[in-house]
């Protein structure tokens, strides 16, 4: 693989699906592959992100060749909005047809559902980000390939041996992160910092950045959901995991299994906490939360490793480029005329969403750095 484009519908928070991406780019990046990363809109804060790695972002699908690429990676439809085109080429000469990933990262927001036609042509993978979200695939659109599950992995930074460092014998510090804190959560943290335990909030609330294995080492537990989790777990930093679908609180053996099944995310309990609820169970779980994070064994964290994962995906790609059988396939989609037809109304539909994503003003940042630093500074006072 030598090229490969990200696709992704909002690229302006650290959260969820952007930070997928910006994983993606590194470790493709870091395999020597020229990388382009297209969105609806951007925060300029995060392109400098992506441009000091060297990978290019825009905003524009119009600019976009998809022949260009080995791999083409979408998120919420965003390859849709050049689909027609490669319809239009797939069948000319000397043009190598790119391998299609189409990833899912959830079974309910809208944008991550499967599109109605284009996905079932077009994918060569479907990744889903845990088994949840792959039962849930299989049961709207049982035409796809079935899903393989990537359970939000972690790069390898984030991974340590236990016995490189001293775990602390009891909790002083908790870093908490969402970008949505629910009342009781926040409650239940200022009744922690009554306790004496130093609290750091990350989030739209208060302040968002990138999570690093630095600032994590830097606390003795995390209150989080979803990939928040498999950052802690690889560094063997215990997990309180619980946010707005509710949550089993520590992380343990009898919970691991069941809590992973659903991403993290606190769907796996969705028994709501309350205030007392929640400052005392983290207070008083916290050694029994610690010793099972450092028993893990590495196979129980194995499916949490990003390399693993490019690994796969690398080669996949190379095998699928070489394929003679899919290549025929895929030239035999332009003769077919409802399959255009059906190609032009699902393009219609990316075109729909993001015209309508566009219409804020602060969706679109301006070329004037003036402008710019206003925007950025409205986006912060609005949480956005």
């Amino acid at each position: 693989m030598q090229s490969a484009l990200i696709c992704q519908h909002d690229f302006r928070a650290w959260q969820g699906s952007e930070i997928v991406c910006c994983e993606l780019a590194e470790a493709l990046r870091t395999r020597g592959v020229d990388v382009t990363l297209l969105c609806n809109g951007y925060d300029a804060r995060r392109f400098d992100a992506m441009n000091m790695i060297g990978v290019h972002v825009t905003d524009d699908p119009d600019h976009i060749d998809p022949f260009n690429f080995d791999l083409i990676y979408s998120h919420h439809h965003v390859a849709h909005l050049f689909a027609p085109r490669i319809l239009d080429n797939v069948a000319r000469k000397g043009r190598r047809f790119p391998v299609m990933v189409y990833a899912h990262l959830g079974p309910q927001h809208p944008l991550e559902q499967p599109g109605p036609w284009i996905e079932q042509y077009l994918a060569d993978i479907v990744v889903a980000n845990s088994p949840e979200t792959q039962a849930h695939l299989a049961a709207v659109a049982p035409e796809l390939p079935k899903a393989c599950v990537v359970r939000n992995p972690a790069p390898e930074r984030f991974f340590r041996d236990p016995a490189t460092f001293d775990a602390p014998k009891q909790l002083n510090r908790i870093l908490a992160v969402s970008n949505s804190f629910k009342p009781e959560i926040l409650e239940a943290l200022e009744k922690l910092e009554d306790r004496g335990i130093s609290v750091t909030r990350l989030g739209k609330q208060f302040k968002a950045r990138r999570i690093t294995p630095e600032l994590i080492a830097e606390h003795d537990a995390v209150l989080s959901i979803g990939k928040t989790a498999q950052y802690a777990l690889a560094m063997r930093v215990p997990i309180f995991c619980y946010g707005g679908f509710g949550g089993p609180g520590w992380l343990d053996a009898d919970n691991f299994e069941q809590a992973g099944h659903l991403n993290f995310s606190g769907r796996s309990h969705p028994q709501k906490m309350t205030v007392d609820g929640i400052a005392v169970g983290v207070t008083e779980g916290f050694k029994q939360a610690t010793d099972f994070v450092l028993g893990l064994a590495e196979n129980d964290l194995a499916e949490f490793r990003f390399e693993t994962y490019i690994e796969t995906l690398d080669s996949r790609v190379d095998a699928l480029l070489t394929d003679t059988e899919r290549a025929e396939r895929l030239s035999r989609l332009s003769e077919e005329p409802v399959v255009k037809s059906r190609f032009d109304r699902e393009h219609a539909m990316a075109v729909c969403i993001r015209n309508e994503y566009r219409k804020s003003p602060l969706q679109r940042l301006p070329k004037n750095p003036k402008r710019r630093l206003w925007l950025v500074k409205a986006r912060r006072r609005l949480g956005l």
